[in-house]
Parts: C-alpha cells; sequence; structure tokens
C-alpha cells in the first residue's frame, strides 16, 4: 500500500480483460481512476475513485524507416547506422 501512495503515480486508466464468445480475450475500457490517498489510509487499503468514463486519446506517431533514416510525423529521429 505504501508504494503506491508513495509513488508520484496517481492517476491509472483500467481496462477489464473479458472473455469472448470465441475464446479470445476483449479489453473493454471501465475508465480513468486517481488514488484517494486519505481514503486510503482511513480503510488500510488501496481506493481509487473514477475520474471519468472517457479519455482524450492522441494520434499514433507515424513511423517508417526510409533509407538509412528513422522518420516519426516526418522528423528524422536518428540516422541508421
Amino acid at each position: 500500500m505504501e508504494y503506491h501512495i508513495n509513488s508520484n503515480i496517481h492517476k491509472r486508466i483500467v481496462f477489464a480483460g473479458v472473455k469472448s464468445p470465441l475464446g479470445g480475450v476483449i479489453y473493454k475500457f471501465k475508465g480513468e481512476f486517481n488514488l484517494d490517498v486519505e481514503q486510503s489510509y482511513e480503510e488500510q487499503c488501496l481506493v481509487w475513485k473514477r475520474l471519468a468514463t472517457r479519455v482524450k486519446t492522441y494520434k499514433p506517431l507515424a513511423y517508417t524507416c526510409e533509407n538509412s533514416e528513422i522518420v516519426i510525423n516526418e522528423t528524422i529521429i536518428q540516422e541508421r547506422t
């Protein structure tokens, strides 16, 4: 418990794994949660409060290798040797 409370990260984005009818695993978004430190001390266990049922996502980075260069979003990041 102390490890989580003393860490700098108190926000979590949570997905629940659910078995599909075909036997695979489907991950369902449950929300963004924040650790309630005061209530965690009172209850003597970690207490997470849901902040949101939606979170903002960002466009993935476009990654390509052209000739001897690594390019991300049209910016040369590293020349390959």
